[in-house]
């Protein structure tokens, strides 16, 4: 049901618009953040052919960094869906064997 007299009295109210210093603070934040992430993959493509020919940790190359990391990544997505469905079934398990309340 809705009440306009109740919509007077909310406090919390949209702002029409966002103070001058967030926005310049945001733009600043997004240009930084994306002119590092274009030097990065500047500085990737100069490099590429000493990245992933070349070892980097040993007899590791780049290549072999991101497999690892990559195979190790979905190594735990599996774990906590393993553990998301036991928790589940230990949830609902439990849910089912607890006492119903009588009263006397």
């Amino acid at each position: 049901m809705y009440c306009p007299e109740l919509r007077k009295q909310m406090i919390i109210r949209k702002a029409d618009h966002c103070p001058t210093t967030r926005v310049i603070k945001s733009l600043i934040a997004f240009v930084l953040i994306w002119g590092l992430w274009g030097l990065t993959a500047y500085l990737v493509a100069n490099d590429r052919l000493a990245l992933f020919t070349r070892p980097l940790i040993g007899s590791w190359t780049l290549r072999d960094i991101a497999c690892t990391a990559f195979a190790v990544v979905l190594m735990q997505l599996v774990v906590v869906q393993i553990w998301g469905i036991l928790m589940s079934w230990k949830s609902a398990r439990t849910r089912n064997n607890r006492p119903t309340y009588t009263p006397h």
